[in-house]
């Protein structure tokens, strides 16, 4: 037993010697890592060079600050150090630090964060809705059901995650509108009744639940329109095959044409507004990316990106919403499940956590307090949810 006990005691010097003599003046190196989609609290493993055997001195940092060390050291033909991915770390490049001596990784890790959660259904399925948000509530209102086009318009109070029926938009029931609000007032009009193209404006003021009629929309492009607003107006996109671009003021009540957009439209994807300009995809032979300056009432070309990231988008017709100052792309036909944000400023795509409901096109969507809400949509057959899930990126 003496012996036995002499024996651990020198194991356990000559370890601790080693820890405190391991000597690297080489600067560490990363070959590859998996993977490059990943959440929080994952395994994150590096495969590399010069990492220290001693995991605590592996010293990774993430984008967004946030620091950590590996859990275990390997070595083959390679050192391999694995990590959990901690809380705080976001899309965009890691380092490994050992010993003072830094390297990056080159290429970003995409950190897929977002949480869905299912919440109240409204009460009447649709598809081909418009929705607004006003003062902390959440309005949808037309749209396609399952015995037709609708006019009816519900509100929902997103503390009490309820639904309540507020007055019906005056004039003919339909699918397709457009809307945008601006001063606390929603601007409802166009879309289709199954047979006929629709012109009639109205504006909806929840303080009173009532309903004005305004200047008909001009345009003969009028379903399935896409709106901004810029400097307190309105703008509208004409539907696809045409290029119209309209701005409505509404001090005035009047409807202006404005510069056309540069090409024939296209299976377009509705856009963003950032920094008081607007943006927009068109899907030609490239996936191109438009900017509109109100002040020179000018469309240009911003970018030409080639790292669009599903083909199958412009066929999908997810649902597209801004929120965070970015484009969020969620939720189409034909199993579109993605999500995905769309930064303007670096022009980068970042994954998202997957919808994890059935996956529906033509679905509406509001945002509230930093979340959003996705309201119906419609299969290929035509069948209508009343499904709502909130986004949380």
């Amino acid at each position: 037993m003496k012996k036995y006990f002499t024996t651990l005691f020198l194991f356990c010097f000559i370890v601790s010697c080693n820890k405190d003599e391991e000597v690297i003046t080489i600067p560490p190196e990363i070959n590859k890592f998996y993977n490059q989609a990943d959440t929080i609290g994952a395994n994150l493993t590096i495969i590399g060079q010069n990492f220290s055997r001693f995991p605590e001195n592996n010293k990774i940092t993430f984008e967004g600050g946030v620091e950590t060390t590996s859990y275990s050291w390997s070595n083959g033909n390679e050192d391999t150090i694995q990590v959990i991915i901690p809380d705080g770390a976001k899309t965009g490049q890691f380092s490994v630090e050992v010993y003072e001596r830094k390297v990056f990784s080159g290429l970003p890790i995409s950190i897929v964060t977002g949480d869905f959660k299912k919440m109240e259904p409204i009460p009447i399925k649709r598809h081909h809705a418009v929705s607004f948000a006003i003062n902390g509530k959440g309005y949808v209102c037309t749209g396609e059901g399952t015995n037709g086009v609708l006019g009816d318009l519900w509100e929902y109070d997103p503390e009490t995650n309820r639904w309540t029926r507020k007055a019906n938009m005056p004039g003919p029931k339909r699918s397709g509108a457009f809307s945008f609000v601006i001063n606390g007032k929603a601007y409802v009009g166009g879309g289709y009744d199954l047979s006929t193209d629709l012109n009639d404006f109205y504006s909806y003021d929840p303080e009173t639940d009532t309903w004005e009629m305004l200047a008909n929309y001009p345009s003969y492009a009028r379903e399935l329109c896409k709106s901004f607003v810029l400097n307190n107006k309105g703008y509208l996109l004409g539907n696809e095959g045409t290029r119209q671009f309209w701005l409505y003021n509404p001090e005035t009540n009047t409807w202006n044409e404005r510069a056309s957009f540069p090409i024939n439209i296209s299976h377009f994807s509705e856009g963003t507004t950032i920094n008081g300009k607007a943006y927009a995809f068109a899907r030609n032979e490239l996936n191109d990316l438009y900017e509109y300056d109100p002040n020179l009432d000018s469309w240009k070309l911003a970018a030409e990106i080639p790292n669009f990231p599903y083909e199958s988008f412009f066929t999908a017709r997810p649902c597209v919403f801004k929120l965070d100052g970015k484009m969020y792309i969620t939720n189409g036909l034909n199993n579109y499940q993605y999500t995905v944000s769309f930064d303007i400023s670096n022009y980068f795509w970042n994954q998202k956590i997957d919808f994890p409901g059935e996956s529906f096109g033509f679905a509406s969507s509001f945002v509230i307090d930093g979340s959003a809400y996705i309201v119906g949509g419609t299969t290929f057959d035509n069948f209508a949810t009343n499904e709502v899930w909130k986004f949380t990126p």
